[in-house]
């Protein structure tokens, strides 16, 4: 009988989902006096170009790379509601980025403007939780450190494919495990999907979030000494204490064989959250502990590697240089190869402000709420 649970995701930190838009200083306004950030409305400032006029006079501005459109409106003596009626909606800037308008990485928005958290987000999140549940405690059984290394030998041009080979491995030992047979009778590989357990596991998008949980974050990276980078970039992101709404089914035909019920699920995402604390989190100083153990997860970008691989639950003391050779041999410009000296990798910590408070990008407290009779 499949099994159905509301999910509620409470936002710890800033969250984001990137839709793949990002905005420049020419189409958002920003008030430094009250640190807020008008998005404007396209139809409606096209619209409002055509009538004043304007639209040449954008077009020359828009090839100035370095003027914005705050100053542009000043220029043309566009008023503040003027600037109101052509606004889609309002969010805070939490950057303090005064001297500086940096482009806007964008939230997922639904088709009436919305922000939302499709339902393969979450599900991409508990698959790796999942996955690190499984295969807690086999890495000798699963996969040798010696045969991980043994991918860096070969050249560069082969070696991601190494390395994929080793991950679909792993995947086929751990999740593809359905015996599944094709409309001519053959047993289907196991390299498919379609041999995945997860198939057991359906989970919806989110309810619409309201725009006014909104705001501006920016991305800062912590070293191991607690020296913050320069911001580099900013996120649109969900505010901390927003309670996000899924519904999910379990269907215990694809997942029982497996032991993996909402119990199961629970367990090994307050374990991975674990694993990252006390083997990653730990060794910033910068980090604060929180107490008890949660049931919670790192969801969305700019959360960082530990929390979407499961080297660290394959590899337990090893995961250190296994992990610093990979980032090295992947991102050799950033010297990942310096990081077993510093005892951690990687060797930055992956947080943004919000209200003047540093937070760990994307932390969320999940909740189940059984809907079966």
């Amino acid at each position: 009988m499949i099994q159905r649970y509301e999910v509620v995701l409470t936002t710890q930190s800033p969250v984001h989902i990137g839709c793949g838009t990002k905005i420049s200083k020419k189409e958002y306004v920003y008030y430094q006096n009250s640190n807020q950030v008008k998005i404007i409305d396209l139809v409606k400032f096209f619209r409002f170009l055509d009538e004043k006029k304007l639209v040449d006079d954008y077009q020359l501005f828009a090839a100035d790379s370095y003027q914005s459109l705050g100053k542009w409106f000043k220029e043309k003596k566009v008023n503040l509601n003027q600037v109101e009626n052509l606004t889609a909606y309002t969010v805070k800037n939490h950057a303090n980025n005064k001297d500086d308008e940096k482009e806007i990485h964008m939230f997922l928005k639904d088709v009436y403007g919305n922000p939302y958290i499709p339902g393969s987000s979450l599900k991409g999140a508990l698959r790796t939780a999942i996955l690190s549940g499984l295969v807690k405690n086999r890495s000798q059984e699963l996969f040798s450190a010696q045969k991980f290394r043994d991918n860096f030998k070969v050249s560069k041009k082969y070696r991601k494919k190494e390395m994929n080979k080793s991950s679909q491995w792993i995947e086929n030992r751990v999740l593809n495990t359905l015996q599944l047979k094709n409309r001519k009778g053959n047993w289907i590989n196991h390299s498919n999907a379609l041999t995945s357990i997860l198939r057991g596991i359906s989970i919806s998008d989110s309810a619409p979030i309201d725009k006014s949980r909104l705001a501006i974050c920016p991305k800062i990276d912590y070293s191991i000494q607690q020296n913050p980078s320069k911001v580099m970039l900013l996120r649109e992101c969900i505010v901390p204490q927003t309670e996000v709404r899924f519904y999910m089914s379990l269907d215990p035909v694809y997942l029982s064989k497996a032991g993996v019920d909402i119990e199961f699920l629970q367990k090994s995402i307050q374990s991975f959250y674990m694993l990252q604390r006390d083997c990653w989190l730990s060794k910033f100083p910068s980090w604060k502990e929180n107490g008890e153990p949660h049931c919670r997860l790192f969801l969305g970008g700019g959360t960082g590697f530990q929390s979407k691989t499961i080297t660290q639950s394959l590899y337990g003391d090893q995961a250190l240089n296994l992990i610093s050779e990979l980032l090295q041999n992947r991102f050799n410009e950033h010297k990942h190869n310096l990081d077993v000296g510093q005892g951690v990798s990687p060797r930055k910590l992956k947080c943004t402000k919000y209200d003047g408070e540093t937070y760990l990008m994307g932390e969320c407290e999940v909740a189940f709420r059984c809907l079966s009779e």
